[in-house]
């Protein structure tokens, strides 16, 4: 544990706790936003998580997964950035609170 990952968990603790997700599920989402989809399954290694909760978290990233590599791309072909990004951001929201309902 670091200082960074315990103030980030204190801050996203809200918008996890909307999942149903452990204030340290930030940890892998974010590095799943940012880096990748790799980073984000060391980091849920790292961690003690239910099966749902992993659950969660892939059909998260499984919609918002290195957005800012994959929406520059899109960019170049002529979709705006903004709406690229709110679109994914929209239905990762969505894939996530569908799993929080039904299990």
């Amino acid at each position: 544990r670091t200082p960074l990952m315990d103030w980030l968990s204190v801050v996203v603790e809200p918008l996890m706790a909307v999942f149903a997700l452990p204030a340290e599920a930030a940890i892998p989402v974010t590095l799943g936003f940012v880096s990748g989809l790799y980073a984000a399954i060391g980091a849920v290694a790292s961690l003690s998580l239910t099966a749902k909760e992993i659950l969660t978290i892939a059909v998260i990233l499984s919609f918002a997964h290195n957005l800012f590599v994959e929406s520059a791309v899109t960019h170049r072909l002529g979709i705006p950035f903004g709406v690229v990004v709110a679109m994914r951001l929209g239905l990762a929201v969505v894939g996530g609170l569908a799993i929080r309902l039904i299990f």
